[in-house]
């Protein structure tokens, strides 16, 4: 190949990349701000930037097919990006398919047409793979141009070791905010599970591995950013620490991407929500500056409205505050209502009254969009709570006496049947995966629901109870439970109350559960147990 075509590869490759990235960095902003969830239209924002990703890989298809020397790493970057778009284009629904979702029965208990996250934005979870591979394969292309520009004649073949020893500085993809922490963090994760996906499929050398997740994940500096997230809530804090205070290794690294997992969606989830209740604090900071205008019916914020109010130039401020959550600047249409009624201001024009209410009315739908996302998530978690939560708590207790019927019940029978009863009666069939081993975490039964919820079981059968550690062990599986990623951990014991010890032990149990102020635990006690998993009794 000659170096012009060289030269073309190289420069198509690089608009690939490019793309994969600027599609990565939308689809993330886009992705925090829960109200984007409901817009059918979003994807045509993003189409002319897929399309030129899609149309130079297949400018490129030649060069993948039969890779250039010195290429290589190019080359399986673009490979990535490949498999990538094909899995973006099977996840957006064709343009004729409805733009609304009505399905049953979340439609109905949240009473809105849209509760989602709907099909038509699923593009959205791509952009950790895409934001990977733009880095992996802009970085394999300036390695590129490094060794070219040497007068080694094999630095070509050298590309791989000059990349892996390349100092890049991270503070520019990742600041030092709670924003870039928390995609640095889900950055090291993807590293982590690529590592450990290559190990069970036996990709690579052990010690090819080894030695990447020695130098290439950057765990050190994922310990030390997570120090940085100081707002976050105790309980999702600790368990952050105690999964990044193990050692990587070639023994753990599975352990671990299974750990990282559900931790790294509990920190998004928290960081999408803290920055939704700035976002909504600034709109409504806005809308009161402007509501403060109108109620003053001033011809100029920087004239009358300043010797009324001394803060009048408070809207300026307000404006510059809500930029931030746009990247920087307004929308394209609010930006032009705002410039216009800051022109009319100045000339006095009375026509700036109706351009702060237009503005009031974006600031209204901007707030109901935000709000009923929101809704939509908790009512989704809390509606799947009370469903599992009225199965796992019969309306009828039983007798006291009736709890002997425990006496000489295996654990992992109880365990099966209760899973069995669930599957009959829960709705919208979640996935439900017995976990019961020595290394279960907390979790004798995990429920996962379509949407990415999960609820964990908990059961104690009367031989554990009778145990002398039952309840330190207890309180500690339930700690342990946490590192799953649950909504809400439900502690089911099935002890034969007839026996003293027994009872002190349940009824101590439950009390220092309650004395725990904690929505995440609930505890069954054996009086409910027993007509939930024998209904006959």
């Amino acid at each position: 190949m000659s170096k012009s075509e060289m030269d073309q590869v190289q420069e198509q490759a690089r608009q690939v990349f490019v793309a994969a990235g600027r599609l990565g960095a939308d689809f993330c902003e886009e992705s925090r701000s829960r109200a984007f969830y409901y817009d059918a239209s979003a994807w045509e924002r993003h189409k002319p930037m897929f399309d030129q990703m899609w149309n130079s890989l297949l400018q490129l298809r030649a060069a993948m097919q039969y890779p250039p020397l010195g290429l290589e790493q190019v080359v399986e970057q673009l490979n990535d990006a490949a498999r990538i778009a094909k899995r973006m284009r099977a996840a957006i629904l064709p343009q004729q398919a409805p733009a609304s979702w009505t399905g049953r029965p979340i439609g109905v208990v949240l009473g809105v047409t849209n509760p989602g996250p709907p099909q038509f934005t699923s593009y959205m979870e791509f952009f950790p793979d895409l934001n990977t591979v733009a880095e992996r394969g802009l970085r394999a292309l300036h390695g590129i141009a490094q060794a070219s520009s040497t007068e080694d004649p094999f630095a070509l073949l050298e590309i791989e070791r000059a990349a892996d020893t390349e100092d890049f500085t991270l503070i520019n993809r990742f600041p030092n905010t709670a924003e870039g922490h928390v995609r640095f963090l889900e950055f090291v994760y993807l590293e982590i599970r690529e590592q450990a996906d290559a190990l069970r499929a036996g990709k690579y050398t052990h010690a090819s591995i080894e030695n990447q997740l020695r130098q290439g994940v950057k765990w050190s500096e994922a310990k030390r950013r997570a120090q940085e997230l100081s707002e976050l809530p105790a309980a999702l804090a600790q368990t952050l620490a105690s999964v990044l205070n193990r050692t990587l290794d070639l023994g753990t690294v599975a352990q671990i991407e299974e750990l990282l997992k559900p931790v790294v969606r509990a920190l998004r989830d928290f960081l999408e929500r803290h920055r939704s209740a700035q976002l909504a604090a600034a709109l409504k900071a806005v809308r009161h500056e402007l509501e403060i205008w109108n109620s003053l019916n001033s011809p100029s914020e920087s004239g009358y409205l300043l010797e009324r109010v001394p803060k009048g130039h408070r809207l300026h401020g307000a404006i510059a505050a809500l930029q931030v959550f746009f990247g920087g600047t307004l929308p394209r249409q609010v930006a032009g209502h705002w410039r216009k009624f800051l022109e009319l201001t100045r000339s006095d024009d009375e026509d700036a009254e109706s351009e702060a209410e237009w503005l009031i009315t974006w600031l209204d739908g901007e707030l109901r969009k935000l709000g009923t996302a929101l809704k939509a998530s908790d009512s989704q978690a809390g509606e799947k709570s009370k469903v599992l939560e009225d199965l796992l708590w019969p309306s009828d207790a039983c007798a006291i006496a009736l709890t002997a019927r425990f006496r000489g019940q295996a654990h992992d029978a109880l365990v099966e049947r209760l899973q069995t009863i669930l599957d009959k009666q829960l709705p919208d069939r979640p996935r439900m995966t017995i976990l019961q081993s020595l290394q279960d975490r907390g979790c004798d039964l995990l429920i996962e629901w379509r949407d990415g919820t999960k609820h964990g079981i908990q059961l104690k059968s009367n031989f554990d109870i009778e145990e002398k550690t039952f309840t330190g062990t207890t309180i500690v599986q339930m700690q342990d439970s946490r590192q799953h990623g649950l909504a809400k951990l439900y502690v089911v014991f099935c002890g034969d109350l007839t026996s003293q010890s027994n009872r002190q032990k349940v009824r101590s149990i439950l009390s220092r559960m309650s004395a725990m102020n904690d929505p995440y635990l609930l505890g069954v006690p054996p009086e409910r147990a027993l007509p939930l998993l024998f209904p006959a009794t």
